[in-house]
């Protein structure tokens, strides 16, 4: 088990509500079932088994370590939350699925492997006064991009160095990388203030393996 799935309690409801705040963490119920002590597995049909209780577990994002060693998070579809609502001059608590639980900043180097086809650029207005026609015209620029994972929303800010970033990332997914372009793009790279993501990770156990 993951350190990161932490059991906290035990739940009799097959979603939990409890929230975290801490961007990319919540909590997820896994069902017990009340299996025979002497229950023989792979023997025989199929059998279905009642469900004896829920265990609740903390699920957190996956860290960059996490990443480079190939851990894929398995999202589910939408997590419950309790609302507050008034119905027939009545308030009441109710159970509402959401979505769109987290929207994480990060760089393209923190970009999970399995994602990477899925990038969609994402663009801003500006407006931008030019001086020959004396117009204000509305400008489209790219501005960076953006990923939906089922309940994560990535948004992947611009850096200085993405075309590095991309490069790298096509040299450590090579079966035959080469050494002397990533130590050149890794030393570009570490030289902008920038969050070491996954690919940087890789990219820096790749070359210092080669030294050895």
């Amino acid at each position: 088990m993951n350190s990161s799935d932490l059991e906290v309690s035990n739940n009799n409801y097959k979603y939990s509500t409890k929230e975290s705040s801490v961007p990319g963490t919540f909590f997820h119920n896994i069902a017990i079932y009340d299996i025979p002590d002497k229950y023989s597995f792979g023997e025989g049909k199929g059998e279905t088994f009642q469900i004896k209780k829920y265990h609740e577990y903390r699920i957190d994002k996956l860290s960059e370590k996490e990443k480079l060693e190939g851990w894929v998070r398995v999202l589910p579809k939408f997590v419950v939350r309790e609302e507050e609502i008034f119905r027939n001059q009545k308030k009441m608590r109710v159970k509402k699925r959401n979505r769109n639980l987290s929207k994480l900043k990060i760089n393209l180097s923190q970009v999970p492997s399995y994602l990477w086809n899925r990038l969609k650029k994402k663009y801003s207005k500006n407006n931008e006064y030019d001086e020959k026609n004396n117009t204000l015209n509305s400008v489209s620029r790219h501005s960076g991009y953006y990923i939906r994972d089922k309940i994560y929303k990535y948004d992947v800010f611009l850096s200085s160095v993405d075309n590095e970033i991309k490069k790298l990332y096509k040299i450590i997914n090579s079966s035959n990388p080469d050494i002397a372009s990533a130590k050149y793009l890794l030393d570009k790279i570490n030289s902008e203030d920038l969050d070491k993501g996954w690919i940087i990770m890789k990219a820096e156990q790749i070359v210092n393996e080669a030294r050895n």
